[in-house]
């Protein structure tokens, strides 16, 4: 949608860092964000790179295409408290989206994965969820064991339905596919979010009117702040880190295919530095008391010993030789 009005009718060898640079300031000028131009970007030196692969090549060289800083790294994590509020607003939607969240929660998985899973990979009786190779973003087949809270919601949602259905659907029977206006409202509902003006990003009325920009806003058009599905991701992997899983295990069940990537989501928490003072703290604590008790009981020894009398004391060097 944005590299082709730009690169249309341009020859491969025009593609240079300088036709990049430019392309990137318009995007800016535009209103883009930088982790935005970077997908752009990446797609752009994908294609010049399937063509050098090509024999023969369709081009000589790859351009050197520079990426963009990228500041906004998401770093929001559930809490168990706020995990039961937002389950229970999700009840109150229905089946299909407590069913959803609770497979999320568990497993941390992207919700693309989610919304084309069919009732032929969830096997029931052997208590176990598969996604097929190729359906991944990493294209890696995945397996695990359900839980019991999952395996209760999923027996419903599979039940009644062929191999080839889709396990979340709506409550009229269609597969969901897009959910951003419904996962707005339950994690505003639960305190975990809200809509704010498109424009300043300020908060507004009931009526949907903006007191900074003086503007009126449909509930379709305002902005949401606050926890997005992508962090159950993230809170799923902190999860299994604290509850002692290895980081191994952890990344297979999550699907991280590389270190880098699995050390980015596992991001330490708030709660998790004021966890490491409180443990500092009390060791420190222990020290000290240790230390207090053994200068107590060396000065209790010491108290009792008693030193000997000059007179009483042996010599131990040899007697004085007399004179010949």
């Amino acid at each position: 949608m944005h590299l082709l009005p730009f690169f249309t009718r341009r020859r491969a060898t025009d593609g240079t860092t300088d036709v990049v640079r430019h392309h990137i300031s318009l995007r800016l000028q535009e209103g883009a964000e930088n982790a935005t131009i970077n997908r752009e970007l990446s797609l752009l030196k994908r294609a010049f790179n399937l063509a050098r692969e090509c024999t023969p090549p369709k081009v000589r060289i790859v351009p050197y295409i520079p990426m963009l800083k990228e500041s906004n790294v998401r770093k929001g994590f559930l809490e168990w408290e706020q995990r039961d509020r937002l389950a229970s607003e999700c009840t109150q939607v229905g089946l299909w989206m407590r069913a959803l969240f609770e497979v999320g929660f568990t497993y941390g998985w992207r919700y693309a994965e989610l919304a084309a899973l069919h009732v032929r990979q969830v096997n029931l009786l052997t208590g176990s969820i598969r996604l097929d190779p190729g359906t991944t973003k990493n294209d890696d087949g995945r397996e695990v064991v359900i839980t019991k809270p999952v395996r209760e919601l999923l027996m419903q949602c599979v039940h009644g339905k062929g191999p080839d259905d889709y396990v979340f659907t709506r409550d009229d029977g269609r597969p969901v596919r897009d959910f951003r206006g419904t996962w707005s409202k339950v994690c505003c509902a639960a305190g975990l979010g809200e809509l704010v003006c498109p424009e300043c990003e300020q908060a507004i009325t009931a009526e949907g009117h903006c007191n900074a920009c003086s503007r009126k806003w449909k509930r379709s058009d305002l902005k949401h702040v606050g926890l997005i599905f992508h962090d159950l991701r993230r809170t799923d992997v902190r999860n299994m880190v604290r509850a002692g899983v290895p980081e191994r295990v952890a990344m297979t069940v999550s699907g991280h295919k590389t270190r880098r990537v699995f050390d980015r989501y596992h991001i330490v928490s708030r709660s998790d530095i004021a966890e490491a003072a409180r443990k500092v703290e009390a060791s420190q604590e222990s020290d000290a008391a240790a230390q207090k008790n053994s200068d107590a009981s060396t000065l209790g020894q010491n108290s009792g010993r008693v030193a000997p009398k000059p007179g009483n004391a042996r010599s131990t060097a040899s007697p004085p030789s007399l004179p010949n």
